[in-house]
């Protein structure tokens, strides 16, 4: 599923091309007006801007976009995670610890070592 930042639904509420320029302008727009924030319903790709407090009275049925720049650095963070993980070395100390990883990484539930 292709998710659309916030910055592109802004966009593509006021009917202007995505670009650095735009999501600067229309994003402060949106931001300079109190108690409206943009959000969709069921389709990503219809943005709608509602009253915040019925947004979020009504969070089951209405969803915010995520930021642009807060995915960025989630992914980057993400990245550096998986990066340190990928580094660290596994470390079997014990029979029980050997048996257990042997387990969870060959047999099905039923075919356990003993």
């Amino acid at each position: 599923m292709f998710v659309i930042s916030r910055e592109q639904a802004i966009c593509l509420f006021y009917a202007v091309p995505y670009n650095k320029e735009n999501a600067e302008k229309y994003t402060k727009k949106i931001d300079e007006m109190e108690d409206v924030d943009i959000c969709y319903s069921r389709n990503q790709k219809k943005p709608r801007l509602l009253c915040t407090r019925t947004i979020y009275a009504n969070l089951f049925d209405i969803h915010l976009y995520p930021s642009g720049s807060r995915q960025e650095k989630t992914d980057e963070e993400i990245g550096q995670s998986n990066q340190e993980v990928g580094n660290r070395k596994l470390e079997i100390e014990t029979t029980p610890q050997l048996k257990q990883f042997l387990n969870a990484a060959y047999l099905s539930e039923e075919n356990e070592l003993a």
